[in-house]
């Protein structure tokens, strides 16, 4: 039963280190334009470092970007790049 509860212990251990990653490295983005493409909107943020992903969020029935969106860098470094 000791070793479940290290085995459980590390597990948390490793989960909470990869969300704390997972934050460091994702940006919220608002005041797009409407009309800014994802390529576009791809292309700005790479010039701060590789990106992992990148969303703008559209809306459903327009079809038309909502003005926010989202980029996650690959590395922290990059991340900081943006937000200094």
């Amino acid at each position: 039963m000791f070793s479940n509860v290290i085995s459980f212990i590390t597990f948390v251990l490793i989960i909470k280190s990869i969300l704390i990653r997972m934050l460091n490295t994702k940006i919220f983005v608002g005041g797009l334009p409407t009309d800014t493409t994802e390529q576009e909107f791809l292309d700005y943020f790479s010039q701060f470092g590789p990106v992992k992903d990148s969303i703008i969020m559209m809306d459903r029935m327009t079809n038309r970007n909502r003005g926010f969106g989202f980029v996650t860098f690959e590395t922290e470094e990059a991340c900081t790049l943006v937000v200094n």
